[in-house]
């Protein structure tokens, strides 16, 4: 039980990012001291929330199992079930680097880091960042439109193409009549070489 709240917070900390869950907060080099460090600032009434000791995700040493301890404000109920639930997909989850269209406008924004699956879920699969099929495309650098929550190829001319195994991916997920089909600005250099050869 012990080690499940351990990852849950682990998770936690992963999901809300290193400002959120790390910044410029003491570390503390066991548990017993942030508790008491806790149990201090919640006495003392200066907290605007109750607080609580964490492992910190992004300074301890998880390899070895030597972790570093922070105080933070105590997770909800909710919290607590969907990062209990969800800590092992969390934590197994990759980092990527890649260039990134924000969500809102789909304004580039360069690259950014992008959590993606782990390489596990899709093994023995075409996957446009683990496993990409042998498509004309997929030596050209992606680019995640946050926007509309598909990967794109960008072509020699820097024109975003719509990666054809993340196409596939997303049809397969939401059904031919739902799925976003790639409608984008095209310089046609995302038909196949055969195709654009007239073969």
């Amino acid at each position: 039980m012990k080690e499940d709240i351990i990852r849950m917070h682990l998770a936690a900390g992963r999901y809300y990012g290193r400002a959120s869950t790390c910044g410029k907060k003491q570390a503390h080099v066991t548990e017993e001291d942030a508790q008491k460090a806790a149990d201090n600032l919640n006495r003392s009434g200066k907290a605007r929330h109750a607080v609580e000791p964490y492992p910190c995700y992004f300074c301890s040493d998880l390899d070895m199992g030597d972790l570093k301890w922070h105080i933070g404000r105590q997770m909800d109920i909710l919290e607590i079930l969907l990062f209990m639930d969800k800590s092992s997909e969390i934590l197994e989850m990759e980092d990527i680097l890649l260039s990134v269209a924000e969500p809102t406008l789909g304004m580039q924004v360069g690259e950014r880091t992008l959590r993606v699956h782990n390489r596990k879920v899709c093994e023995g699969q075409f996957c446009c960042i683990h496993n990409p099929s042998d498509h004309h495309m997929k030596s050209w650098p992606m680019n995640w439109r946050g926007d509309r929550g598909i990967m794109e190829r960008m072509c020699p001319h820097g024109i975003g193409h719509i990666d054809p195994d993340d196409s596939d991916y997303r049809k397969r997920r939401d059904g031919e009549e739902s799925y976003d089909p790639g409608v984008h600005g095209c310089d046609g250099c995302c038909r196949s070489p055969a195709v654009q050869q007239g073969v």
